[in-house]
C-alpha cells in the first residue's frame, strides 16, 4: 500500500459522512484495485442479461403480437450481436478498453445495456396497439432492477441508469397507449418505488463495499508495518550497535551458511581477524567517546575496503572485527587485507600513545581454507585467524599474517 494514502485512510475511517467518494488519491485507488473485480462481475451478469433479454420474446409474442417482427430485429438482429460483440472485445480487449476509456468503463457499459434493454421495451410499447402494451411499464422497473442491483454499478452510475429509465417512463406515459385510470396510479407509485428502492440498495451496497475496502487496506498497512518493525528489529538483532556493521551472532550464522555453500562448490573460503593496535591505550588517553568514534570510523574503513557482495564486515567484540570473504583465494584475500590496512592507516587517527604508529592501525590474521577439508570446519577457521592474528600482534603489529589451510 503506498504510504502517502494513510493519512486519507484514517481520515475516510473516521469520518461518518453521506458522500460515497473518498479524497481524490484514495478514490483513485478504489478504482484501479476493484477494476478487475468489477469489470468480471459486470462481463458475467452481462452474459446472463442478454440471455434474459433474448428470452423476453416470449413475452413480446404474448402481450404485444403486432410488433412480434420489430421485437425479433431489435432482439436479435440488433441489440444481441452488439452485446455479444461487447462481451468478446471486452474480454479479449479489457487492459486497452480501461485505458482508454478509463476504470469506470464496465460501469458505463451496463448504463448503456440497460438503457438499451429498456429502449427496446420503449420502442415496442410506442408501436404497438395492443391493449396490454402498458404492461411494459412493468418490464422498464424490472430492467431497472437488473441494472442498478444485479449489475452492481457504482451508485452514481446507477443514478444516472435510472434517470434514462425514468425518462423513458415518462416517454411511454406521454405518448404511449393509455393506461387504465385504475392501474394508472398503482403503476407511478409502483415505478417510484422501485426506482428509490434500487437506488437505495445500491447505495448501501456501495457504501458497504468501500466500508470492505477501507478495512482491507487498514489491514494491508498494518500487516505492512508489522513487517517492517520485524524486518527493523531482525536487523537491529544482526548488527553491531555502535559500528552498524554485523555483529558476532550474524557473523557466525553467516560464516555457517559460507561453509556450507564452499563445502558444496569446493571453493575457497577467507577470514580476516582484525584487531585495532593499543586500543585500551587510546580509549584510557582519549577517551570513550573519541574510542566509540575511531571504531566507527574503522567500520566505515572497513565496508569501503570490501567491495563484493558477498563480503561481511563485523564488529565480533570489543575493538575486533572480523571480515568473511566467500570464493576468495589466498591471493585475493590478502590483496583485500593490505587494503583494508591501508584503508585504516589512511585515516590518520592521532594515536599518541601507540608504540607502533602516531596515527590507529590494525593488525589482521588471515586464513583461508577449502571447506571441504576433513580437519577443517568453522570453529576451526576462527582459531586459526586468531592465531594468525596473534601472530602478526607478536611480529610488531600494523600488518598482515596470513596461513593457509
Amino acid at each position: 500500500m503506498n504510504s502517502a494514502l494513510k493519512p486519507a485512510l484514517a481520515h475516510a475511517l473516521s469520518t461518518r459522512r453521506v458522500g460515497l467518494r473518498f479524497a481524490p488519491a484514495l478514490e483513485n485507488q478504489f478504482k484501479q484495485d476493484l477494476g478487475p473485480q468489477r469489470t468480471q462481475a459486470a462481463l458475467a451478469s452481462g452474459g446472463f442479461g442478454l440471455v434474459l433479454y433474448v428470452s423476453f420474446l416470449l413475452v413480446d409474442w404474448l402481450v404485444v403480437p403486432d410488433v412480434f417482427e420489430l421485437a425479433l430485429t431489435l432482439r436479435l438482429a440488433v441489440i444481441t450481436p452488439l452485446g455479444l460483440l461487447t462481451i468478446h472485445l471486452a474480454h479479449r480487449h479489457m487492459a486497452r478498453l480501461v485505458a482508454l476509456f478509463g476504470p469506470a468503463f464496465a460501469d458505463w457499459t451496463a448504463v448503456i445495456s440497460g438503457w438499451a434493454a429498456a429502449g427496446t421495451l420503449l420502442a415496442l410499447l410506442l408501436a404497438s396497439h395492443s391493449p396490454h402494451a402498458y404492461f411494459y411499464h412493468a418490464g422498464l422497473m424490472v430492467v431497472l432492477l437488473y441494472a442498478t442491483l444485479v449489475q452492481s454499478t457504482r451508485f452514481a452510475v446507477a443514478v444516472v441508469t435510472a434517470t434514462g429509465i425514468l425518462a423513458m417512463h415518462g416517454v411511454a406515459g406521454l405518448y404511449g397507449p393509455p393506461m387504465p385510470t385504475a392501474i394508472l396510479i398503482p403503476m407511478v407509485d409502483m415505478v417510484l418505488f422501485a426506482v428509490g428502492i434500487s437506488l437505495m440498495a445500491n447505495y448501501l451496497a456501495e457504501k458497504r463495499q468501500r466500508r470492505r475496502y477501507l478495512l482491507g487496506l487498514q489491514d494491508q498497512l498494518i500487516l505492512a508495518e508489522l513487517q517492517t518493525a520485524q524486518e527493523e528489529l531482525q536487523r537491529l538483532s544482526r548488527s553491531d550497535a555502535l559500528t552498524q556493521v554485523a555483529n558476532r551472532r550474524h557473523f557466525d550464522e553467516h560464516l555457517q551458511q559460507a561453509w556450507s555453500r564452499a563445502s558444496l562448490e569446493g571453493s575457497p573460503l577467507s577470514m580476516l581477524m582484525i584487531d585495532v593496535d593499543h586500543f585500551k591505550a587510546y580509549n584510557d588517553f582519549y577517551g570513550h567517546q573519541a574510542g566509540d568514534a575511531c571504531l566507527k570510523a574503522i567500520a566505515q574503513a572497513l565496508n569501503s575496503s570490501t567491495r563484493r557482495p558477498n563480503d561481511l564486515v563485523a564488529r565480533l567484540g570489543g575493538e575486533e572485527f572480523g571480515v568473511l570473504l566467500q570464493q576468495a583465494s589466498a591471493q585475493t584475500a590478502r590483496l583485500t587485507a593490505e587494503r583494508v590496512c591501508e584503508a585504516v592507516a589512511a585515516l590518520r587517527l592521532p594515536h599518541e600513545r601507540s608504540s607502533t604508529a602516531d596515527w590507529v592501525t590494525i593488525s589482521v590474521g588471515l586464513v583461508t581454507v577449502r571447506a571441504e577439508a576433513p580437519s577443517a570446519g568453522p570453529q576451526v577457521m576462527i582459531s586459526r585467524a586468531d592465531k594468525a592474528l596473534y601472530e602478526a600482534k607478536r611480529e610488531g603489529r600494523n600488518r598482515v599474517k596470513a596461513v593457509v589451510a
